[in-house]
């Protein structure tokens, strides 16, 4: 008994960093109505400034992208090489290692400028913007955060000094640090604050009156703009003191403080987005019978339960579970307007744009030399997966974060299916759509419930259970090693795989490239008829209004139902498609939760509610082709992530309908202002 006992106090700290999140979820939500998706990494951008700031007295600048690159580019043509000037990336602040006190407090006010940045230049034009818009741009917030820890630190895990006595206590006949007691301690007492914040003070009670009735605080003269920019800057201090009293005890890294938001986020769930009290003792909860899995996954009456991703997999439940418990789980913000979401328009001409995409492929594989070739093999299977998203998100409206955690379980039922069990091509791709397929369906369920930002909760929590339950499971999955790779598609005995049929310009072979460009085509082709025909017209008024069309005999659950089958199935085609570029293996890495969020940033970017959208996307996608251009011609590379993360905000404020449909209006202003200036002045004759 002592053992569950022990196991459980260790399951405080773990707790407690749960809950000072769910905390700073809480309280950006009362203040502006937004569900903070980057929460977790605001914590471990505090936690960063502060260990920079310790270890060397330096605190790291925001990357920004040399305005001169392009001109080393152009020159670089002309076989010159040009020097640029370096741009500071760290300013030294006392010549050596701060003091903890002075590094605290310095990390907090960038903490505080990072959460009025936020405000002021994210969420407050995105006001009444509706809920897809705010969740991308929380998408792009977390890829603009991520991008610069890596820019200035790399991807390794980093160890931290502690700042609270963590000498050990030795209790339940184990050993239990005590910086994890004494960070509950403050939880609970900024709990205990925040409570009385809200319940005693004016700026609670107006925080509290405008999350009830945003147009009565109006009335009564509070300001919703002030209250979300006060609200902002405590949530992220907030998130930042505890990422940085936390960091010793928690792997230092862009990812893990980041995705730490998912189970806070359920807390905040089951305290009804309204009680710090239920959310701070619930998150405590979750992180003791988080840590509580670990000693039942070493019990042999437990083995039922999966080595990898049973802990993962106790957010996603909490989250359906409090959702569904519910039903209606975020309260309705009376905002004074709503935009629309981004129109879904039809593909005018859809033969001319067939006939481009094929000569474009064909051509550029024929004639292109490697680095172009692979770019546009991967912006052709980018575009299947933006096409997967378009279905979704912009025919149905609903917003999903796993994508490409569907497309991976493709991939991987492909490399089994054809390398373990000898499946022949077409069928082992067309079985592991399917197997995405029922994985949708799956995902689908709490979409026939829930939407907006609820099922982008539940999609982001699943991507990470299935991160760690599936693709890091070696009973499921094998170990990458030891696996037989797929072998090569290929028809009467014709293999067209990246490593056959090899020129001297090298991988990817020229007929892989042009079969990708055909599955990317048919794909294409599939989803302009699906939005010309009755079913797309259905998801498209689903999506406006769901009374409305059910009002008209529009059945709603099949429809949604539908969507998620159709856009899953290409999902899974994408992912076969990267299996067999990777000769027939799968890297868990490639389908990680920061992928799925990374796919829904690119499709968004490009146009989620079209196939002009999706192609651009393909375009946009990492490794395509703008990468090989920002890399090759820009020298702008390494920026890649931070310039995609800035302009999924810009487009969410300025154009939610994406860059297609921007060129598609720049388009039809110069043909109009063409077709002006062939017009001949009409003639006015006189009359007597």
């Amino acid at each position: 008994m002592n053992e569950y006992l022990l196991f459980l106090v260790l399951g405080i700290g773990t707790g407690a960093l749960y809950a000072a999140l769910a905390q700073g979820v809480l309280v950006a939500y009362r203040g502006s109505g937004v569900v903070n998706l980057a929460q977790g990494a605001v914590a471990m951008y505090g936690a960063y400034t502060y260990y920079e700031l310790h270890r060397a007295g330096r605190l790291f600048l925001p990357p920004i992208p040399n305005p001169l690159s392009l001109l080393e580019g152009v020159t670089a043509w002309f076989g010159a090489d040009l020097s640029l000037p370096d741009i500071p990336t760290f300013v030294g602040i006392g010549g050596g290692s701060m003091p903890v006190v002075p590094a605290l407090v310095l990390s907090l006010a960038v903490a505080a400028a990072l959460g009025y940045a936020m405000h002021a230049l994210v969420y407050r034009p995105l006001r009444t913007a509706p809920p897809l818009a705010k969740t991308v741009a929380g998408v792009g917030v977390i890829i603009v955060l991520q991008s610069t820890i890596g820019l200035r630190f790399g991807s390794d895990a980093r160890s931290a000094e502690s700042i609270l006595p963590d000498q050990p206590i030795h209790m339940l006949g184990g050993i239990v640090k005590a910086d994890r007691l004494w960070l509950a301690v403050i939880v609970v007492a900024a709990g205990i604050g925040l409570w009385a914040l809200f319940r005693f003070t004016v700026f609670g009670l107006a925080a509290r009156a405008a999350a009830g009735n945003e147009k009565g605080a109006v009335l009564l003269g509070y300001s919703p703009d002030r209250l979300a920019a006060r609200s902002w800057v405590l949530s992220s201090v907030l998130s930042a003191a505890v990422g940085i009293l936390a960091a010793p005890f928690v792997t230092l890294s862009p990812t893990t403080l980041t995705l730490l938001v998912i189970p806070a986020i359920g807390a905040v769930l089951l305290a009804r987005f309204e009680s710090v009290a239920v959310a701070t003792i619930a998150a405590i909860a979750l992180g003791m019978v988080d840590q509580l899995l670990i000693l039942l996954l070493r019990k042999p009456q437990f083995g039922w339960l999966p080595s990898n991703g049973s802990r993962e997999l106790l957010p996603l439940l909490v989250i359906v579970a409090a959702l569904f418990a519910r039903g209606r789980s975020l309260p309705v913000r009376g905002s004074t307007e709503i935009e629309r979401l981004p129109r879904a328009p039809e593909t005018r001409r859809p033969v001319r744009l067939v006939a481009v995409l094929a000569v474009v492929f064909v051509v550029g594989q024929l004639t292109l030399g490697y680095e172009w070739r692979q770019a546009l093999t991967v912006s052709a299977i980018g575009t299947v997966i933006a096409l997967s998203l378009v279905v979704v998100t912009g025919l149905v409206g609903q917003i999903s974060l796993c994508q490409m955690a569907v497309a991976g379980c493709g991939a991987f039922f492909l490399t089994r299916s054809a390398g373990d069990w000898g499946i022949p091509f077409p069928l082992a791709p067309i079985l592991a759509a399917g197997v995405a397929t029922v994985i949708g369906l799956v995902v689908a369920v709490p979409a026939v419930r829930i939407r907006g930002v609820n099922l982008a909760l539940v999609t982001l929590s699943f991507a990470y259970a299935v991160d760690q339950l599936v693709f890091n499971n070696d009973d499921l999955v094998g170990s990458s090693a030891d696996a037989v790779p797929a072998p090569s598609p290929s028809l009467l005995g014709y293999k067209f795989g990246p490593l056959d049929q090899l020129d001297d310009r090298g991988v990817p072979s020229v007929p892989f490239g042009i079969f990708a460009g055909v599955v990317m085509i048919v794909a294409v082709v599939a989803v302009v008829n699906l939005r010309r025909s009755n079913v797309g017209r259905s998801m498209l008024a689903v999506r406006a209004n769901e009374r409305a069309a059910a009002s008209v005999g529009i059945d709603h659950v099949r429809t949604k139902l539908l969507a998620f089958a159709l856009a899953s199935f290409l999902a899974g085609i994408a992912g076969s498609l990267l299996a067999y570029q990777n000769s027939g293996r799968v890297e868990p890495t490639t389908f990680a939760v920061m992928t799925s969020l990374s796919a829904l940033a690119i499709a968004y970017l490009g146009g989620i509610s079209s196939v002009g959208g999706a192609i651009t996307a393909g375009v946009l996608v990492a490794g395509g082709l703008s990468s090989t251009v920002l890399d090759k011609v820009m020298h702008m590379g390494e920026t890649e992530q931070l310039a995609t993360g800035a302009l999924l905000i810009v487009t969410a404020i300025a154009n939610p309908e994406g860059i297609a449909a921007a060129l598609r209006h720049t388009g039809g202003v110069i043909r109009h202002l063409a077709g002006r200036r062939r017009t001949p002045a009409p003639v006015v004759e006189a009359t007597a």
